[in-house]
């Protein structure tokens, strides 16, 4: 077994002990004698230490393969649903607080307005909830910060120079020194944003512990536990071998489809040239199509298991967003094709030949591109804000996780779905707005590039020893 597969062990083993780790905790934090001032005190400290503790080891592990931590194999399909950049939202600890207060002063009203107190959450004070919503407000904005800078990362796959290796690969997915270099160096930039993300997680939790009583900080230590715990005994369903093996057939089929566009008469010629690449671009955008329209009648049945598909590899899921490929890097890729093709026609272009390809996009067209991209990045912004609630709800999830948790799920099928639509009209929409000799050429590239990042990440995938 090489380096990378020990590596990926040891990750897998760090956080098990951490899940142990929580469990132990929570029997100590359940047993402890609020009244006891000094004990509720450094159990609360034990806690934020514990965390302090993990994020450090997990901030060694990142250096080494961020990629692993964005979606763990080890995790369940409920946790990788819920992450934000490898884990979970730090505003989730303040969402907790106040899913946690509300259901104890339920619970409590009577005792409450007989003046009975019991130091617990539900006992929040007013000067308490507006430093906790200064908190929350601040927080949201540092989220929104590292989010941007994820986006930019997963787009910037569409740019050079992975986008070049793939379509200047001999072999789909063909590793070299050049992709081991681009890989590694996306990687260490992941590895940066992880880092963050887990201070501010860190910051978060430390900020809010220092808000609370030492009770309501043992209280909150509790609640935040049951829901970690809650959320990793969730077990893994067999629902979607169906689509998996549905998957593998699509695949095969969109690399012939590929090769059918990559072989047919370009730029078109005759009549029929230009009736032949129609239909392939036709019957490519139908294939698509016919992809989405699948996953959503799937999705409908375990909808988390689309946020960490196993038919994917860990490369691929770390570039997703929402189950899929962020639709603005179709853009990105469109920019990087023409600046290619631009650069290898620049002398017959100057002269005022034109070629055709997507190296010789008229102004219009780029006019059109940065419009749609404008509309898409606010689509996708909407979509991943409604995402972001329903991963604030999680506390209300795990708690129903046993019961019907039935329209929650009905809620991230539709994020999905609308992910998905999105995904597909902005191909749609690139291709309308290109010539047909364009729209192949960007269809071929779009493809190329997906699976030259799957193939990679089926190399990395089995140095790391994942099957």
């Amino acid at each position: 077994m090489d380096s990378s597969s020990n590596l990926h062990n040891q990750f897998h083993s760090c956080f098990n002990d951490w899940i142990d780790q929580q469990n132990h905790d929570l029997h100590e934090l359940v047993a402890a004698d609020i009244s006891d001032g000094a004990q509720t005190k450094r159990l609360v400290e034990k806690g934020v230490q514990h965390f302090e503790e993990y994020c450090g080891k997990r901030a060694v592990m990142a250096q080494h393969d961020a990629i692993s931590l964005m979606s763990p194999a080890w995790c369940t399909s409920l946790e990788n649903a819920a992450l934000w950049v490898g884990g979970c939202r730090p505003s989730l600890s303040i969402r907790l607080v106040y899913s946690v207060c509300g259901s104890e002063l339920d619970e409590q009203l009577e005792e409450f307005l007989r003046g009975v107190r019991k130091g617990n959450l539900a006992e929040i004070s007013g000067q308490q909830l507006h430093m906790i919503n200064a908190l929350h407000c601040r927080i949201v904005k540092e989220e929104d910060k590292i989010s941007a800078r994820i986006a930019t990362l997963q787009e910037e796959i569409a740019d050079k120079p992975l986008a070049v290796i793939a379509k200047g690969a001999e072999r789909v997915g063909e590793w070299s020194r050049d992709v081991e270099r681009a890989a590694n160096a996306h990687s260490l930039s992941l590895a940066g944003i992880l880092v963050e993300a887990d201070r501010l997680r860190l910051s978060t939790f430390k900020e809010l512990m220092a808000i609370l009583t030492p009770s309501q900080a043992l209280d909150l230590l509790i609640a935040t536990k049951k829901l970690h715990i809650s959320m990793h005994e969730v077990k893994k369903t067999n629902k979607m071998v169906g689509f998996q093996c549905y998957y593998d057939t699509w695949f095969s089929q969109l690399r012939q489809l590929v090769q059918q566009l990559s072989q047919s008469p370009n730029p078109p010629t005759t009549d029929e040239h230009h009736h032949q690449l129609r239909q392939l671009i036709n019957k490519a955008m139908s294939h698509y199509a016919d992809y989405y329209a699948a996953k959503s009648v799937s999705a409908k049945h375990d909808v988390l298991e689309f946020f960490s598909p196993p038919w994917t590899t860990a490369l691929e899921r770390s570039l997703h967003w929402i189950g899929g490929w962020r639709p603005t890097t179709a853009f990105h890729l469109v920019y990087t094709e023409s600046s290619i093709l631009f650069e290898s026609h620049v002398i017959d272009i100057l002269r005022g030949f034109h070629t055709g390809d997507l190296g010789d996009l008229s102004p219009a067209q780029f006019a059109r591109v940065s419009e749609l991209q404008i509309q898409t990045v606010h689509e996708e912004n909407d979509i991943t804000d409604d995402l972001s609630d329903w991963q604030d709800e999680a506390s209300d999830l795990a708690a129903a996780i046993y019961g019907d948790v039935g329209r929650k799920m009905e809620k991230l099928v539709g994020i999905l779905e609308r992910a998905d639509q999105l995904r597909l009209r902005t191909m749609k929409s690139l291709v309308e707005l290109l010539t047909l000799q364009q729209g192949a050429e960007f269809l071929v590239a779009a493809a190329e590039l997906q699976f030259g990042i799957h193939g990679w990440g089926l190399q990395q995938d089995r140095h790391r020893g994942n099957n």
